[in-house]
C-alpha cells in the first residue's frame, strides 16, 4: 500500500504492509522480487506510480487494484485498524 501512514491507519486490507510512496527507494529491499504484491493506495493513483518504479527495478509480479481502497471497501475482504503484519 503506497499511502501515507495516516490512510494507513485509518483502514487498511487486514496483514497489508504500510509501503509509502515517499520511502519507495529506502524500502524496496525488504521486498522479495520473486513474490507477487497486490498493490493499493487510497484512490488508485499511487498504486500505478509505485508499480511503475518497482518494475523499473526488477519486480515482475504487481497486481494494481483499480480504483484503490475505495473498491476493496465494496467488497467481503477483511479489513482492520492499526495492523501491520508481513503479506
Amino acid at each position: 500500500m503506497p499511502g501515507r501512514k495516516s490512510e494507513y491507519d485509518v483502514q487498511h486490507i487486514l496483514h497489508a504492509r504500510s509501503f509509502p510512496l515517499d520511502f519507495v527507494n529506502q524500502r524496496m529491499k525488504e521486498l522479495n522480487k520473486e513474490e507477487r504484491y497486490y498493490v493499493h493506495c487510497a484512490g488508485g493513483y499511487r498504486s500505478v506510480i509505485l508499480i511503475s518504479i518497482l518494475k523499473a527495478n526488477g519486480f515482475t509480479d504487481l497486481i494494481n487494484i483499480k480504483n484503490g481502497y475505495k473498491a476493496i471497501q465494496e467488497t467481503n475482504i477483511p479489513s482492520g485498524h492499526n495492523v501491520e503484519m508481513k503479506k
